[in-house]
């Protein structure tokens, strides 16, 4: 097929950007110093052309080979977190988000960090900003509160038009997740009753922001983020969308595994000693399923390369204005997904969106990915785009939360890929320091404000350090009960049943990236060094470990 073929011209490219040297690049003088963020939803680690998939992303692939793009970038477990902590620099435990609001339990409702909004301890990146004459708006998915006092405009947004809640179908009848009723938009703040006939989620939102983006004072800085609700479940696409990618799925996930697997290697995401990740739970061989069902995989990852392939094609309308405007030059760029592949069994955990899938829609063969259909993806599709990483969002395995993640910073040679460990937090600091604008808690007099917690990518991508964090530097983790604490090659992880033992397992990431050997009987005193380390991370963050956990 034409879209494997023309892989390997990407990867010829991203190889020649990655062997970019690591010595310093000279800056050139800058104007204004803008600032683009573009979140998605859900995407794959090898989902993107650059990082090793068949899916043409010709507009992020350049943005890579422009800037930096990073191997081993993490987020939170699931959206609203890691939202919570690119707004505010501060762990999601501290910011509002401790657990999805969705997802809250009865020990953990009315607890200081778990409100289940971005909260008044933190100032939003766009507070911050626009203390200092920035324009600052959004289109896309907040999922960060949908009272008056917590919408984009009472958080620092001048303008905004979002889907307030944490997913929705991507066509004009605002299907919910759960139904019934309808999704919750809003614009400005002001609640949205309907939307265009010809709505669809990548496209609206990317109009949107070109025209938020087109207004006001052009002498002004400005602070823009566009937060894709693709490919967020259910998986919906434009028609003609899919149907470019038919038949390009046929030999099924297994097959396409593999091939990720070498792609990744290729374009050097993925350490040539790595294996393929194991079988999630739930998880089923192509070989074994019946010729109708893989009819039905094959049409469901059309429709998802399909949502992928939107995403780059409307982004690069975004690209193009900025450029013609004059203003590409001036912008920092970064853009990552928001957490790990979707990869749960719906019929496993999420027994009311399951239930409801089979009541709203029609989701035959030929209807799947229209507006009235509702599935998503499911484990295998998830182990074939994490590739060497086990299982998926909604886990602090690799697969959870390593994401593609590209940041292209003007007026510096791109510094190509980059294999040093960054966490989500990072990019709210480095966003900052672009712009000059320091976080100033005497700007907020009224509030007590948590300090931002993470480290500047600017020394990375002007090529003066080829890492921010030290091996030694703790990255710690925790939601829905799961947790893990990584140091150096060292992952210390706590999973319940099916997924791990119940108790703490230890993984050597150098020869374990698949995290599938545990080394705890073995290594009793690095266990025990890490889970402490944990313990007293718990204690400085108030977790409240929940006494109910529901799907995730």
């Amino acid at each position: 097929m034409t879209i494997r073929l023309g892989r390997r011209a990407v990867l010829a490219g991203a190889a020649a950007a990655s062997a970019a040297a690591c010595a310093p690049h000279a800056l050139t003088p800058r104007r204004a110093k803008n600032v683009l963020l573009i979140v998605a939803d859900d995407v794959g680690f090898t989902d993107l052309g650059i990082y090793g998939s068949e899916i043409p992303t010709p507009n992020l692939d350049r943005l890579a080979m422009q800037g930096t793009w990073f191997s081993d970038l993490h987020t939170g477990m699931t959206c609203s977190p890691t939202r919570a902590m690119l707004m505010s620099g501060v762990d999601h435990h501290l910011s509002g988000l401790g657990n999805m609001a969705e997802d809250l339990a009865p020990n953990q409702k009315g607890r200081p960090g778990y409100e289940g909004y971005l909260n008044f301890s933190v100032a939003s990146l766009p507070e911050i900003l626009r203390t200092a004459g920035y324009r600052t708006f959004m289109a896309g998915k907040w999922h960060l509160g949908m009272t008056p006092e917590t919408v984009p405009s009472a958080r620092g947004f001048d303008r905004s038009f979002t889907m307030l809640q944490g997913g929705a179908g991507h066509f004009a009848n605002m299907m919910p997740m759960v139904g019934p009723g309808k999704a919750r938009y809003a614009r400005d703040g002001k609640p949205v009753a309907e939307l265009p006939d010809d709505f669809y989620s990548t496209k609206n939102f990317t109009d949107e922001f070109l025209a938020f983006l087109d207004e006001g004072d052009r002498q002004a800085p400005f602070f823009g983020y566009l937060a894709y609700t693709a490919p967020h479940w259910p998986i919906q696409a434009p028609r003609e969308s899919i149907d470019a990618f038919r038949g390009a799925y046929d030999t099924g996930y297994d097959d396409l595994l593999d091939s990720r697997l070498a792609a990744g290697k290729r374009a050097g995401v993925i350490p040539e000693n790595a294996t393929a990740a194991p079988r999630a739970p739930h998880g089923v061989p192509w070989s074994e399923l019946p010729g109708d069902e893989k009819a039905r995989e094959a049409r469901r990852m059309e429709a998802y390369a399909a949502m992928v392939s939107d995403l780059d094609r409307h982004l690069g309308r975004v690209i193009d204005r900025l450029a013609a405007t004059g203003q590409l030059d001036d912008t920092l760029i970064l853009f990552l997904s928001d957490n790990g592949y979707e990869g749960h069994d719906m019929r496993s955990g999420f027994p009311e969106a399951a239930q409801w899938s089979q009541e709203c829609c029609d989701n035959s063969l030929e209807n799947i990915g229209a507006p009235n259909s509702y599935v998503w993806m499911g484990p295998d599709w998830s182990r074939a785009s994490t590739a060497a990483y086990r299982l998926f969002k909604g886990f602090p395995t690799e697969g959870g939360t390593r994401v593609p993640a590209i940041v292209r910073m003007p007026g510096v040679a791109g510094t190509g890929l980059n294999h040093g460990r960054v966490h989500v937090t990072d990019l709210f600091a480095t966003m900052l320091d672009w712009t000059g604008v320091p976080f100033d808690p005497a700007k907020f007099p009224d509030r007590k404000l948590h300090r931002p917690s993470g480290s500047s990518l600017l020394p990375v991508l002007t090529g003066m350090s080829p890492a921010i964090h030290p091996a030694g530097e703790a990255f710690v983790q925790e939601l829905f009960g799961k947790r893990a604490i990584r140091v150096a090659n060292w992952k210390a992880m706590l999973l319940p049943p099916p997924y791990g033992t119940g108790q703490w397992q230890l993984f050597d990431l150098n020869t374990d990236l698949a995290e599938t050997t545990d080394l705890a009987a073995g290594e009793p005193a690095v266990l025990a060094r890490l889970v402490a380390q944990w313990d007293n991370w718990a204690q400085t963050h108030n977790i409240i470990l929940p006494d109910v956990v529901t799907g995730y």
